[in-house]
């Protein structure tokens, strides 16, 4: 995964919609996706790594969760319902509507 890349695209996609462009940002958006589809080295379980994945993680969740609204709005809804399983995963901490707690370290824990 390449980090710089990821908060590039992400730094666009929120400029695109600042410019009233949803499309353009639809774009970007899918582009956080495509870097963010594995974890950044999965086999590293240093210090840094570990903090960098948790930074990355929230971003990779807010970016499918806005093309996941994106899609919505622009009536693919099937689409949309895909893409917010996968926010829904990409964030293993943040509490959910089902009542499990934030910071539940069966949910959080850096997968070994």
């Amino acid at each position: 995964m390449d980090t710089e890349l990821l908060d590039a695209a992400m730094a666009e996609a929120v400029r695109a919609e600042s410019d009233g462009l949803p499309s353009a940002a639809l774009i970007h958006y899918e582009r956080v996706a495509e870097l963010a589809r594995a974890d950044l080295l999965p086999d590293v379980q240093t210090e840094f790594v570990v903090y960098e994945r948790m930074r990355l993680r929230p971003i990779a969740q807010a970016a499918a969760s806005r093309q996941g609204e994106l899609l919505l709005a622009r009536g693919e809804p099937e689409a949309a319902m895909a893409i917010a399983a996968r926010a829904q995963r990409l964030d293993r901490c943040r509490p959910r509507r089902s009542g499990s707690p934030a910071g539940d370290p069966a949910r959080c824990r850096d997968p070994a």
